[in-house]
């Protein structure tokens, strides 16, 4: 990789990295940003996993829900839904999904799931 490239990267890691500690502030409502952000970072950095660990102190599991998350709702309205309602979300199909609300607690998320199985 050239000179040139490893700048061009370095400046769009650093514009990435701010719009993601911009976001981390306003997580009830940012976590499809973030999940997008960090998808967009995921060909630029080594593990992606590793470096939100590092620079964002999120778990393996909270960078590979957030990345989930914004592929699989990042086209919808879902600002109604909290992070935890959108995580047990993801194992449903879109039919079971159209059954859950906003206001549904995630102990009511899950027996719906059960109910399905």
């Amino acid at each position: 990789m050239s000179k040139k490239n490893n700048v061009i990267d370095k400046n769009r890691l650093d514009e990435i990295d701010k719009k993601i500690r911009y976001h981390i502030g306003t997580i009830k409502k940012s976590y499809m940003f973030i999940g997008k952000y960090l998808t967009q970072m995921k060909p630029i950095v080594k593990d992606i996993q590793e470096f939100a660990l590092k620079q964002y102190g999120f778990k393996k599991s909270t960078t590979y829900n957030m990345m989930r998350i914004h592929k699989e709702f990042g086209q919808l309205s879902m600002d109604d839904y909290s992070y935890t309602q959108l995580v047990d979300m993801l194992s449903m199909t879109p039919e079971e999904r159209e059954q859950i609300t906003p206001d549904m607690s995630v102990v009511e998320i899950r027996e719906t799931k059960k109910e399905k199985k």
